[in-house]
């Protein structure tokens, strides 16, 4: 049997990835700062309680990982609504650690087991604000151009052993969209024109990201390594 990792286990994507996971088979082991779901505690192997903005913590908790881990799916992130030239360089260095650079750290401590192991797949919850983004979102915008730049670089690196994918979601009904368009203070307004403007007409759930990554697993991943996969609803080819 086959181990994987997900970060981010206890939010809503990724308690519904971890579920998928385990369905098909996968020992999951989960990484979250926020403690162990219980809606998705059956669903876990194993679990770190860890920040993944604290380096120290992380490369603690990967220093005996699974011999066996064939998949790493990170879908941990966080977003601060911070605008460009506002000077606040902590945000910005958080958002980088915890929505990059601690995918740099796993993925490194996990690599020969990601070779030896199937699916050998490093899979990133991107994001629509690799290319659309709105204003004060600059920290979670930048990053998740960084993801798909990453997801791309280490195809190169690490392929043709390692392959990886970069996700790219549009708006997942999750307690981050809902504090995004909660913003202004007009929620209800702002998730109806939201919906209007997609072609799908609806906002995604983590159930659909699940379900779209559960057949992700069954593609040709060798001929996709490096690929940026849109589920956005239409957001990314729409003008408004």
């Amino acid at each position: 049997m086959t181990s994987a990792i997900v970060t981010g286990c206890s939010g809503a994507v990724g308690s519904a990835l971890s579920r998928m996971l385990a369905e098909r088979g996968f020992l999951v082991t989960g990484i979250d700062k926020v403690p162990r779901d219980p809606s998705v505690s059956d669903s876990l192997h194993n679990f770190h309680e860890v920040d993944l903005a604290n380096f120290a913590e992380l490369t603690a908790a990967l220093s005996d990982p699974p011999v066996d881990c064939g998949l790493v799916v990170h879908a941990a992130a966080t977003q601060e609504l911070l605008r460009v030239a506002s000077g606040n360089i902590d945000k910005w260095t958080h958002t980088l650690k915890v929505n990059l650079l601690s995918l740099e750290l796993i993925t490194t401590a996990l690599q020969e087991s990601l070779k030896a192991n199937k699916p050998h797949l490093v899979l990133v919850t991107g994001s629509i604000h690799d290319i659309k983004t709105a204003t004060a979102m600059a920290p979670y915008a930048v990053s998740k151009c960084a993801v798909a730049g990453w997801v791309r670089s280490a195809a190169l690196d690490l392929g043709p052993d390692v392959h990886t994918l970069n996700l790219a979601l549009g708006a997942v009904d999750t307690p981050m969209l809902q504090a995004s368009l909660g913003r202004e203070g007009h929620f209800d307004d702002a998730r109806r024109k939201l919906e209007n403007a997609l072609v799908s007409r609806a906002i995604l759930t983590p159930a659909e990201v699940a379900a779209a990554c559960s057949a992700i697993l069954d593609m040709p991943l060798r001929h996709m390594s490096g690929s940026t996969l849109r589920l956005d609803g239409g957001a990314s080819f729409t003008l408004q």
